[in-house]
């Protein structure tokens, strides 16, 4: 590519940020540079964001107390009123918010959509660590939500919950460290964790934990020097298979 990701074509572009799910993936795609800024449509309105506290050194609870902010120079938006008593953010996935009511003992875990006030109550696994979602629950009834907890210090398993079961599927076989990136692609779901190890779950097979379909590691062994240097590790979705992307 001479002339590097600035000479992208502007149809290439626009393929892309269709497939941008989050609003700061958009505004990401925004500050890349003027070309991409003038070729990529911005979204038509923005969700707020969620600014939470710093999550406790241990790193081994949720990401703490939460408040809303949006992106400069975007106009205000409604968003209802916040369910009493969940002041703390375990994610928020595709728009939602996954709150609970206490930090190591919640009892309650709930989905909540800032625009709608729509709530969805979850069985609480103790303590939620990550919560994410295959889809938008508002959108279509076929979706998956996925959570960690901890088996030992540092050491997470994944969940699974899908809409009319009476508790969490799991644990996943294999542990992970925490994840760090999470997508979901026909049918199956791509977890990369802080050590740098993908695995993928297949997600329509119905059983009650779904099965590892694939685990590998990102990062080899002789390559373990190259890892300090990499920012971060995240799934990206394109047309026919996931990717594994490293940022440096």
């Amino acid at each position: 590519m001479a002339g590097g990701w600035s000479s992208l074509p502007a149809d290439l572009l626009y393929q892309i940020s269709a497939r941008l799910i989050s609003d700061a993936d958009q505004l990401h795609a925004h500050l890349a540079c003027a070309h991409w800024r003038a070729t990529i449509p911005r979204p038509a309105a923005y969700r707020p964001w969620v600014v939470a506290a710093r999550q406790a050194p241990d790193g081994l609870s949720p990401v703490g107390e939460h408040s809303f902010l949006l992106p400069r120079g975007v106009p205000g938006v409604d968003f209802q009123a916040i369910p009493p008593g969940l002041p703390y953010c375990c994610g928020a996935p595709r728009g939602w918010l996954a709150l609970a009511d206490d930090a190591r003992s919640p009892t309650r875990l709930v989905l909540w959509e800032p625009h709608s006030g729509t709530e969805i109550p979850l069985p609480c696994p103790c303590p939620v660590i990550q919560v994410f979602l295959s889809g938008d629950p508002l959108e279509s009834s076929d979706w998956t939500a996925v959570a960690t907890r901890l088996r030992r210090p540092r050491a997470h398993i994944i969940f699974f919950w899908r809409p009319g079961d009476a508790s969490w599927s799991g644990p996943a076989t294999v542990p992970c460290a925490k994840l760090y990136s999470v997508e979901f692609h026909a049918g199956n779901i791509y977890c990369i964790d802080g050590m740098f190890n993908l695995s993928i779950y297949d997600l329509q097979l119905g059983t009650r934990s779904p099965p590892i379909a694939r685990s590998c590691t990102l990062v080899s062994g002789q390559s373990r020097g190259l890892s300090a240097s990499l920012s971060g590790t995240a799934c990206v979705r394109c047309t026919s298979w996931p990717a594994a992307a490293s940022s440096c």
